[in-house]
């Protein structure tokens, strides 16, 4: 599962489209001075925790339900305490099948220093009470993961009911005041939803952030945006900037959509930060550099400046793309929230 997108690099995109206005004086101070010794060290900005690689659905565009039970013995504290990250974020498989979750979540909020804490599920396993308790743990961020404005995300997933059940939950998560993100991949079979979900997130008083679509997964590449698609995509691209730009509730930097159309027109942007600035830690502690690479060493031995870093440039996800955005004067004006 691929990192959400959120914009560690300035902080301010975690909690959401509205950037620093969105948080208290205070956190706004603690969270400046967290990015900036971060960058200033060039420490890891995102850090992925693999709770699991279980999961309860059946993608076909992901394997995780395919593989062998796999041992889950990390300590999880000990991870955030030596990486240090800027944003931790729980992911899986499918993390709410950890029963050992919320425990872990709040050992690793307990961990000292200011950091942004996120989870991504696909929605089965919560429901209001779960997270409110996510919340109480110190969850700062609660993401679902949803292709289709409606059933059809039950039928992509195998989960009947899937729909239903997100389309219940989020609405009461965010009257409770809960930042909930809907994490949406960019594919051929959803290009002409993707402005109805951005519609749907905001009748639901959340926020959604698109990712593109990548085959390295499992090698499907069934659901990738061809040629033929592409001048359709670039107008749906701009539809959702306008979109952003009226309602404030797309995550996704101007940057990161507009480069997606190019980069599937053949440009390949270089430079991923994966390995040094965006880390994977597998259920066994092993770094990796992102969800489909394979690990470099323990994460007691890792170290980001000794690394040498990646150099395929085969996808174009939202990780890579909210931490590559260039600083000028637009990008400001987002993270500003103006």
């Amino acid at each position: 599962m691929p990192t959400p997108p959120i914009d560690p690099t300035h902080v301010t995109r975690a909690p959401g489209a509205g950037g620093l206005a969105q948080l208290g004086s205070l956190e706004r101070f603690q969270a400046f001075a967290a990015w900036a010794r971060n960058r200033l060290r060039h420490g890891i900005i995102s850090l992925t925790l693999e709770m699991t690689r279980r999961c309860n659905a059946r993608c076909d565009f992901c394997d995780h339900w395919r593989e062998p039970k796999q041992v889950e013995d990390v300590d999880h504290a000990d991870v955030v305490r030596r990486l240090d990250p800027l944003v931790v974020v729980f992911c899986g498989g499918e993390p709410l099948l950890r029963r050992d979750l919320l425990a872990e979540v709040r050992r690793v909020v307990a961990v000292p220093g200011w950091r942004y804490h996120v989870i991504i599920t696909n929605g089965w396993l919560l429901d209001r009470e779960m997270g409110l308790r996510l919340r109480d743990a110190g969850m700062q961020q609660i993401n679902v993961s949803l292709n289709w404005p409606d059933d059809r995300q039950s039928q992509e997933r195998k989960l009947k009911g899937l729909f239903d059940r997100i389309a219940r939950t989020v609405p009461a998560l965010a009257r409770e005041g809960i930042e909930v993100n809907l994490n949406t991949m960019v594919m051929r079979d959803n290009l002409e939803e993707l402005t109805a979900i951005a519609g749907l997130a905001r009748e639901w008083g959340c926020k959604v952030g698109y990712t593109l679509y990548s085959e390295y997964c499992n090698g499907n590449t069934g659901h990738q945006i061809g040629a033929a698609e592409l001048p359709r995509f670039a107008e749906v691209i701009e539809e959702l900037i306008k979109l952003k730009q009226q309602h404030r509730h797309i995550t996704n930097n101007n940057f990161y959509l507009r480069s997606c159309v190019s980069f599937l027109g053949g440009e390949r942007i270089p430079d991923c930060p994966a390995g040094k600035a965006m880390v994977h830690v597998s259920p066994q502690g092993m770094v990796k550099p992102c969800a489909d690479l394979p690990p470099i060493e323990h994460y007691a031995g890792f170290r980001p400046s000794r690394y040498k870093g990646v150099t395929c440039d085969i996808c174009w996800m939202a990780c890579r793309g909210e931490v590559q955005a260039p600083v000028n004067l637009e990008r400001i004006r987002e993270v500003l929230g103006l």
